[in-house]
């Protein structure tokens, strides 16, 4: 029946089209009337509104976000309409993303939802700082910095380091810095920034320090007594408050967007805070925290003190989700307080894999802020604190010694910054020879990561001529063996190798004062090593006859001849000739290796001092002795242990179980060898015998000359034991030689540079301005001065100009739009100043692209 009705009706409708029309205007006036009645009404889709549902959700206040290249009159629009319908703007932002907050009711909510270009509106929600303050804290030395700097436990009570920070500009996101504390002695420059409310930006304003928290972190990071870089320039940006909570996520992010606009490079922000919810994480933060780190700043975060997994809290449970380079998000562990003998997680430290690394962050003693009346406030007060908090702040203060203007390498990006920190110098479980990894609380070897913040000092070690050894950590001794031996390698590749050759001689040795042994003689007369994937050997000639006029270096088995610019061998590795008369080779990984031969015309040899500087390499003969053993570590990691008490045990110990372990075989080998000749050519397994005499069948030994004509000429040799190793040499075999070698190797210890090439863009178009800076720096890790002189630019191997004076910083810029298009490589060289004790040196080159561009065009 009702089938019938429709159909009738729908024919009736076909003849009298009409009607139609009036019944559908109608029923468009109906509807609309009933929507205006809020009677029937579509809802529209519009913008998501997100974590509504947050534990620590602000009732009534928001973020709204726009998507990526909304203009700002859409953005200004949306504002006027927020405070129309009675809301309140708090912050907003003019670079991406764009976002504004505000408190608004529920008809604005739904107003900015459906406002065009709006991506999202953010509920806002509580954060809070990451430090748990122990009850009744003894003040204790600062065991983080002796943590991060040890490989090993149980702590030495030394922090030991090369770079300090310097030129680096570290943003401490917190409740403000103590700016008068003399820990800072006036580096923490700029204005103090308040980004709490009220006010719609963050804003410069007097100091309002009410809590002790971003003193503290701000102290470790770059204080001079308490911090890790002690020279960093530390920026106060406010965004907790008086009870070290964070008010809203608007307020941090609006901190993090001005660090973002206003950061000095390279540049640094610390953020030892978190919002405990993952499920509702702030997404606005994140965006923030990601377009700061494109920008070119590193980003360090505290992992939480929940003791649960970081993935149930911001940054853990969201940020992870960025992608490379992403920020580094830090745990803590005790760093031996509880444990002497082991790194234990902090039982409050979350962790996981969200989690990049630990560090130290239990019982961290640091600056103060003494907010609590009547006690009166000082500028010298100090606090223990524990937390995450404490564990970002180091992992801060290591970021900025790596991108110290000291360091010999590239200004790196934050990219490079996190993998070097996480990746490369961290202790890894199962990669660090030696260290047990960090535990659970309850025992256990913790799941992931297993990783531990690691940043010692850039050593350096060396065997002179006669093998006087000192390991990388700064032991004495001397190892005599006759043969090929493994003098330092690294689990990135660097491998450096030696020769040593017995000398026959008259005279019975003194007995060496650390291992108590008076063995017979050696000489270091060949030097091999791996650089990135090449072989370099520096040696005589490889039939065997050496030749007076040179040794011979060979890359790869091919003879080479160096010219003014050396060669480079990739991935920043390459070998240069010295002023002294020997060869420099620089490693990929910062290490360089420096040979300065002599020539023995009574004897027809060459004799080697050979300097490592600025490595972090560990194993092999002068690898670094760990605690309880009186010898560096054997190749599968084991120690030796305690010094033997009984003189032969020392003696067999030495030569035969360490010496023998460290020997070079035909497979490891990298020398280059006459046909019919390899290692065991090079080997005489009885040596040094136990006792005197120190003869060799067939060989006419060498004579002695008296200890004061040693003396005489070995007086210019300043550095203590290096004068008393030449004394040795000197009266052991009676060649003054010994003593001119010593004094080349000494100018190279004091006057060694390193001169890297940075240019601002590495493609310009024709007539855009570009700029190349050389930055000079010591060689040695113990030379704090700063190089005097010039630098000579170079295009297509060609001189630039006149050189250019370096400044304060040891830095020579060079500016030019006159480029043509093609390929240039760039390079410079230091020119030392007159009188100065720094040696010449020049950069790698620098490869860099100019292009026509039609941009009229549309395109190139």
């Amino acid at each position: 029946m009702v089938n019938e009705l429709i159909s009738r009706l729908f024919k009736w409708c076909r003849s009298h089209p009409w009607a139609l029309l009036i019944a559908v205007a109608v029923a468009v006036v109906i509807a609309v009337i009933l929507c205006e009645l809020k009677i029937l009404c579509p809802k529209p889709e519009g913008a998501p509104v997100l974590n509504e549902e947050a534990r620590n959700r602000i009732p009534d206040q928001y973020i709204v976000a726009f998507k990526p290249g909304t203009d700002r009159e859409t953005v200004a629009a949306a504002q006027r309409t927020v405070k129309r319908l009675g809301g309140t703007i708090r912050y907003s932002t003019t670079s991406e993303p764009i976002w504004f907050s505000a408190k608004m009711p529920a008809d604005a909510v739904e107003a900015m939802r459906a406002t065009p270009g709006v991506a999202y509106i953010e509920a806002d929600q509580r954060g809070a700082g990451s430090t748990v303050q122990p009850p009744n804290p003894d003040f204790i030395p600062p065991d983080g910095l002796d943590r991060t700097s040890e490989r090993f436990l149980p702590l030495d009570d030394r922090f030991t380091y090369s770079e300090n920070g310097t030129d680096v500009h570290v943003y401490v996101l917190d409740t403000g810095i103590e700016i008068s504390h003399t820990e800072f002695a006036g580096r923490v420059s700029g204005p103090h920034v308040n980004c709490l409310p009220p006010g719609v930006d963050c804003e410069p304003e007097a100091d309002p320090i009410c809590h002790g928290h971003g003193t503290h972190i701000a102290g470790i990071i770059g204080g001079t007594k308490y911090g890790i870089a002690k020279k960093v320039f530390l920026h106060s940006v406010r965004v907790l408050d008086c009870s070290n909570g964070a008010p809203s996520t608007d307020v941090v992010a609006a901190g993090v967007a001005w660090v973002k606009n206003n950061a000095i490079p390279p540049a640094v922000a610390n953020m030892s805070l978190n919002f405990p919810d993952s499920e509702n994480s702030p997404r606005t933060l994140s965006d923030e925290v990601a377009a700061t780190i494109d920008a070119g700043v590193t980003v360090v975060i505290s992992a939480g003190n929940y003791g649960d997994d970081a993935a149930a809290h911001w940054p853990g449970g969201n940020l992870t989700d960025l992608g490379m380079p992403g920020p580094i998000i830090v745990g803590a562990v005790d760093g031996g307080v509880s444990d002497p003998l082991q790194d234990i997680r902090w039982a409050n430290s979350s962790y996981g894999s969200s989690v990049d690394l630990f560090a130290p962050g239990f019982e961290i003693l640091s600056a103060w802020k003494n907010q609590v009346p009547p006690a009166p406030a000082t500028n010298t007060e100090t606090n223990m604190q524990s937390g995450t908090s404490q564990a970002a702040a180091h992992v801060s203060g290591v970021a900025a010694l790596y991108l110290d203007s000291s360091n010999a390498t590239l200004v790196k990006t934050p990219a490079e910054v996190k993998y070097r920190i996480v990746n490369d110098v961290a202790d890894i479980y199962g990669m660090t020879t030696g260290w047990a990894g960090v535990k659970e609380p309850d025992g256990m070897t913790a799941s992931t990561p297993n990783t531990l913040l690691h940043w010692g000092s850039l050593d350096d070690g060396y065997t002179d001529g006669d093998p006087h050894i000192k390991t990388v950590n700064g032991v004495h001794y001397d190892f005599q063996g006759a043969g090929e031996y493994v003098l330092l390698r690294d689990q990135d590749g660097t491998e450096i190798q030696t020769r040593q050759t017995a000398i026959a001689t008259t005279f019975n040795p003194p007995t060496n004062p650390y291992t108590g042994l008076a063995t017979c003689m050696s000489l270091n007369t060949a030097v091999a090593a791996r650089v990135g994937q090449h072989r370099v050997s520096y040696q005589p000639n490889i039939n065997g006859i050496p030749d007076p006029s040179g040794l011979q270096l060979r890359v790869d088995g091919d003879l080479i001849e160096l010219g003014p610019d050396g060669l480079e061998l990739g991935s920043g590795g390459r070998v240069v000739n010295t002023v002294t008369g020997g060869i420099e080779i620089h490693f990929p990984y910062e290490t360089i290796l420096t040979v300065t031969p002599g020539w023995w015309a009574s004897q027809s040899k060459w004799y080697l001092n050979v300097g490592i500087l600025r490595t972090r390499s560990k194993e092999g003969l002068i690898g670094a002795i760990g605690p309880q053993s009186w010898l560096p570590a054997l190749p599968d990691g084991t120690s030796l242990g305690p010094k033997p008490a009984a003189l032969h045990e020392r003696y067999l110990e030495l030569y035969h179980t360490f010496g023998n372990a460290w020997r070079v075989t035909d497979k490891t080998s990298l020398f280059d060898y006459a046909p019919g000749t390899s290692t065991a050519t090079f080997t005489l397994q009885s040596w040094p015998p136990e006792n005197p005499p120190c003869v060799i069948a067939g060989t006419e030994p060498v004579k002695p000359t008296t200890p004061p004509l040693a003396e005489e000429a070995c007086r210019k040799i300043t550095e203590k034991n290096r004068h008393a190793n030449c004394v040795f040499d000197v009266t052991v075999t009676g060649n003054p030689g010994f003593a001119d070698t010593y004094l080349l190797s000494q100018r190279i210890r004091d006057g060694s540079t390193t001169i890297t090439l940075a240019g601002d863009q590495d493609t310009t178009q024709v007539g855009e301005w570009v700029t190349f800076t050389a930055i000079v720096a010591p060689g040695v890790s113990a030379n704090n001065r700063v190089p005097t002189g010039a630098v000579q630019f170079s295009l297509d191997g060609s001189k630039v100009g006149e050189p250019v004076k370096l400044d304060s910083k040891g830095r020579a810029t060079w500016e030019t739009s006159r480029l043509k298009v093609r390929t240039h490589r760039v390079a410079a060289s230091y020119i030392p100043s007159k009188g100065s004790v720094f040696l010449a040196s020049t950069s790698l080159e620098r490869i860099h692209t100019v292009k026509r561009c039609y941009c009229e065009h549309g395109g190139e």
